[in-house]
């Protein structure tokens, strides 16, 4: 695992032909943020710190879209009962219901 204060991630973009091409791009991580990568590529079981991003920024990108749609994520509770998760910074997204 890279624990220096840079680590690279990698962006799939689609090149001409229609392929994925891989970008190398390098980000500065906080160590809050490695923490959260370590734990993410352990729960996903990522062979790579990028795989780990990657996975993360998918189920990201998943759950904003969702919302923006007016659509609620939901769990289940120990008591087995649903509640509403509500995530910070995208309140704004929510539609009143």
């Amino acid at each position: 695992m890279n624990t220096g204060r840079d680590a690279q991630a990698s962006l799939d973009t689609p090149s001409a032909e229609g392929r994925e091409e891989i970008k190398k791009v390098t980000i500065g991580f906080r160590p809050y943020d490695l923490d959260n990568i370590r734990v993410i590529r352990a729960l996903t079981r990522s062979s790579t710190n990028a795989q780990a991003v990657s996975i993360a920024l998918s189920l990201a990108r998943f759950i904003i879209e969702a919302i923006a749609r007016g659509e609620h994520l939901l769990f289940r509770n120990r008591d087995k009962e649903l509640e509403r998760i509500r995530i910070p910074y995208l309140e704004h997204l929510e539609r009143s219901t």
